[in-house]
């Protein structure tokens, strides 16, 4: 991938950025099965040229975002997206916004392109989704800031696969879900180095069209909800920076129950993944407060799932217990 950029400033207050992007794609592989043990090769590639560009700007108590790109994929063809962002402060303290925007996502080299098992569609679309959101939030005396954000998302041209004949393709954009759920969040800071803060958010998602599948051990059942999206997930934490050059970050999330499906029958049965609890704690170093090399350089390091908590994301697939990562971040500009 190649992208280049500029930022003009053709006010004070507002930024232009544009740019071009330039992406090569390509895949290869080998494999084989019992019904086949000779080695099936696949290769494939794809070239994506973009241009985009995005001007954000603030007027008074007026703020907004306006932003726009253009693919040109040799395969898939042309797709244009594009995202408005507003927002305006209205009485002391407070602050209401609003966005919509659109997204895509590219179709994988195994659904567009011929493999050892399946059949490619080179006429596939992009998976393409719309959305908009509003919020607002409220700074409090004792520095507390409570918001709450509202969000609905549409998903269309969803990809398929379904078996017709040995020639025919087996991928086809047919499927569409929404997503729609109010989030509610609560920021503070104590004391001076010390910020607290919760999110709760409640989601509710829904199968517009089954596309080809049916019964209910499918994937997707019209009326129903996607699989493994939690109805409710609640979180929690907070940022300690009261020893110099050293931060320590511990986050509570609690994820509720979910639906899945357990692929370990035929046809698939029906499960609920229960909801499970899990702590993450964080510690970061800088290395040096002032100039020379080491500046915006930190040791970093991390602990997920601290009290190791068993649970699973997808049906009989047991998430990790403790995992412990260490890092080096090392810039010299800021």
């Amino acid at each position: 991938t190649g992208d280049a950029r500029l930022i003009l400033r053709p006010a004070p207050g507002q930024a232009l950025l544009v740019g071009v992007e330039h992406a090569t794609e390509r895949q290869r592989g080998a494999d084989s099965s019992n019904y086949d043990l000779s080695p099936n090769h696949f290769s494939a590639g794809r070239i994506t040229r973009a241009a985009y560009a995005q001007w954000t700007g603030d007027a008074g108590r007026a703020s907004w975002s306006l932003g726009s790109r253009y693919d040109d994929n040799d395969v898939y063809g042309i797709f244009r997206t594009a995202r408005v962002a507003a927002a305006w402060r209205t009485w002391r303290g407070a602050r209401v916004r609003g966005a919509v925007g659109g997204g895509f996502k590219a179709p994988t080299f195994l659904e567009t392109f011929s493999g050892a098992f399946s059949v490619g569609n080179p006429a596939l679309r992009p998976e393409r989704s719309r959305g908009w959101e509003v919020g607002a939030e409220q700074r409090l005396p004792g520095r507390v800031t409570l918001g709450a954000t509202y969000f609905d998302q549409r998903f269309r041209d969803l990809i398929q696969y379904t078996f017709r004949a040995p020639t025919d393709p087996n991928y086809f954009n047919v499927a569409a879900a929404s997503a729609r759920g109010l989030e509610l969040e609560a920021r503070t800071e104590p004391t001076a180095g010390v910020a607290v803060w919760g999110t709760a958010t409640a989601l509710r998602t829904r199968v517009d069209d089954a596309g080809f599948q049916s019964g209910a051990g499918a994937t997707f059942v019209n009326g129903r909800r996607l699989l493994r999206r939690p109805p409710l997930t609640l979180s929690a934490g907070a940022a300690v920076s009261r020893i110099p050059r050293t931060r320590v970050d511990l986050a509570l999330t609690h994820v509720g129950a979910r639906d899945d499906r357990d692929f370990s029958t035929y046809p698939a049965t029906p499960v609920e993944l229960a909801g499970y609890s899990r702590m993450d704690v964080g510690l970061t170093c800088t290395l040096a407060d002032g100039g020379g090399f080491w500046r915006a350089s930190a040791l970093t390091a991390r602990l997920e799932n601290a009290l190791g908590a068993a649970y699973e994301e997808v049906a009989n697939f047991a998430a990790p217990g403790r995992v412990v990562m260490l890092g080096l971040r090392v810039g010299t500009l800021r």
